[in-house]
């Protein structure tokens, strides 16, 4: 986030609230991370619940039914059952790699978004070129750090995504850096570069079908 991270969102929230004497409102946390440390992080700073990525209809619907307002709408079994039955409508045959990518997972992505999907696949695209600069700026720079958070913020996007193969080569690169280990940086830079531009392959391929 540009001003705030998610943690120092969260404190500042609760600051407030109890600034001004309201009830906490439930925040739930979303994240690439699934660290122990992670969690624990989260519920220090006062956040409810944690999400791990990538994110699914199931998931994101159970953590909101535990913490949103009771609707009698939404526990009717009939209007429940037509809400779970998009997913598995909507696996209609699509392009998708499955040596790049989980299939469940980006039509998960498909159903979620709906229209919004090729823009927010343009805003993958472009913000995965930022990330990919970034770590290079780092490792020139031997900034370990700025290489693990470039790495992770990739690596949480892709798994959203369901770009399978990315993620888990931007895993690898953040526990790399993680230990503070710069030696093979370039090279893992360049697989992880490779691997986006088959991704944009796809991704092209999707607009224009």
């Amino acid at each position: 986030m540009p001003a705030l991270d998610g943690f120092e969102a969260t404190q500042s929230i609760r600051d407030w609230e109890k600034e001004i004497g309201r009830d906490p409102i439930p925040i739930i946390a979303v994240s690439a991370s699934a660290f122990q440390e992670d969690r624990d992080r989260c519920t220090a700073v006062g956040m409810n619940a944690f999400v791990p990525k990538p994110i699914t209809v199931n998931s994101l619907q159970t953590i909101l039914q535990q913490w949103l307002p009771a609707d009698p709408a939404t526990t009717d079994p009939a209007t429940t059952d037509s809400a779970t039955t998009p997913v598995e409508n909507s696996k209609d045959e699509v392009d998708i790699p499955e040596h790049l990518f989980d299939r469940e997972q980006f039509m998960e992505m498909k159903l979620i978004t709906g229209d919004q999907l090729y823009p927010l696949l343009e805003k993958f695209r472009s913000d995965s070129l930022l990330q990919i600069a970034g770590m290079r700026d780092a490792a020139r720079q031997n900034n370990s750090e700025a290489i693990r958070r470039c790495a992770h913020k990739l690596k949480g996007s892709a798994a959203t995504l369901g770009a399978k193969i990315l993620s888990r080569s931007c895993h690898r690169m953040e526990e790399h850096a993680r230990e503070g280990n710069i030696d093979g940086t370039d090279e893992m830079i360049d697989a992880i570069s490779s691997c986006l531009n088959d991704v944009i392959v796809v991704i092209d391929r999707q607009r224009i079908s």
